[in-house]
């Protein structure tokens, strides 16, 4: 349902504003101020970048061509004071059931309303109006989460508050036709609350004949005083108090802090989402080392070994059970006895004491009866230690490992 809402403010220097930057605000453009240039730490006003700009224009007196920029210039330049009011700007909100073409006309016909007054003596003054119609701010749905809401196409639902408003900026004197610039004396009577309340209701009724035409419920543009006596004089019940106007600084705080707890949330679930992923990742390789895990090498007890000319070897992963003093007969084969072999050349071996180049209990050494060290690998079961390709030794003295009996 359209709402009745019309509000009144003065642009001025005592507040540190500028009508030009107003002007670029309102309309969403770039304007040179060249009140300002001549500072060196001053840009000019540049606002192409903000959205929601649907139209906009200008309504000048005596059948001036200005641009924009040129009309807030003059404005900027006639007036010397440094507490000077520059312009008044007229916040509309505009019907949200009338189409945006029906709200650009109808914003129009304000702008040329307000561009004149009339006298009790029958002269007439004409005002220089900036009109823009904006249209309302739309910000993506989320959900309880923080989530956004996607339509079937997978695109956010964009929702928007249906506030549809004009910004109306007005020059604060009239224009002389006959020196071709502004006059000399303000109308102070456009600054009465009186003058503001007729306007209200001469804005109210190009509206409402609007929303006739469309057979939509009209709006009544009284104050709120009139309007609750006369309903407590026809219904004995008053109204319900209106709302107040949070205006730009509490609405855009609340926006902020919706958006900022939205994004966190947000982020709280992909973190969420990360550490589950990666417990589940933990949980999956923990059970796959479990079940490719090797079961542990046996052990053998070196003492058992006999360290004669002919000496036996325990074949590979087969556990020994002992039965007599210096003899091992196995539990799945029989051992059988190592014959000895031809002597063979010899080859490069680290001269290094046996108990300085053998590290752990990976080597039984014995001493044969040339004279000669020999080792028996029970890792891989070679009698002739310097044949041994596969096991490695670590040399103490010289911190290097070995392999075979060769250095690297």
């Amino acid at each position: 349902m359209a709402i009745a809402f019309i509000r009144g403010n003065a642009i001025s220097r005592l507040k540190g504003q500028s009508v030009v930057a107003n002007a670029a605000y309102r309309a969403c453009e770039k304007l040179h101020d060249e009140r300002h240039c001549h500072d060196p730490d001053h840009k000019d006003p540049d606002y192409r970048s903000k959205s929601g700009h649907l139209a906009g224009g200008l309504v000048l007196p005596g059948g001036k061509e200005w641009t924009r920029e040129e009309l807030w210039n003059a404005v900027e330049a006639y007036e010397k004071r440094i507490d000077a009011r520059l312009a008044k700007e007229l916040i509309i909100a505009m019907p949200k059931e009338l189409s945006v073409d029906e709200n650009i006309s109808l914003t129009k016909e304000i702008a040329i309303l307000v561009s004149t007054e009339l006298h009790p003596d029958g002269t007439e003054d004409e005002y220089c109006v900036d009109w823009n119609l904006h249209a309302p701010h739309s910000e993506a749905l989320c959900d309880e989460d923080g989530n956004f809401i996607l339509d079937g196409n997978g695109k956010k639902i964009i929702e928007d508050n249906d506030n549809y408003h004009s910004h109306i900026l007005m020059s604060e004197r009239a224009w002389d036709s006959e020196l071709g610039t502004f006059k000399r004396l303000k109308d102070r009577k456009r600054n009465s609350k009186e003058w503001m309340s007729e306007l209200k209701l001469r804005i109210g009724e190009l509206m409402n004949k609007r929303l006739r035409e469309k057979g939509i419920p009209e709006v009544d543009f009284r104050s709120f005083e009139e309007r609750n006596a006369e309903a407590i004089e026809k219904t004995g019940k008053e109204l319900e108090a209106p709302q107040k106007h949070r205006g730009p600084i509490g609405t855009n705080m609340d926006r902020k802090r919706r958006r900022r707890i939205n994004k966190i949330k947000r982020e709280l679930k992909m973190v969420q989402d990360e550490l589950n992923r990666i417990e589940a990742k933990e949980k999956f390789e923990k059970a796959s080392k479990k079940k490719n895990q090797h079961s542990p090498r046996s052990k053998v007890d070196l003492s058992a070994w006999q360290t004669s000319d002919e000496t036996v070897v325990a074949p590979k992963n087969i556990k020994a059970k002992k039965v007599e003093k210096n003899t091992f007969i196995p539990t799945s084969a029989k051992m059988q006895p190592i014959q000895k072999s031809k002597p063979k050349p010899a080859l490069p071996v680290a001269k290094l004491p046996i108990a300085a180049s053998i590290k752990g209990n990976n080597q039984n050494v014995s001493t044969r009866k040339n004279g000669g060290p020999q080792s028996r690998c029970f890792l891989c079961g070679v009698i002739e230690y310097p044949d041994c390709k596969k096991c490695r030794f670590w040399d103490e003295v010289k911190d290097v490992f070995r392999d075979s009996g060769y250095e690297f």
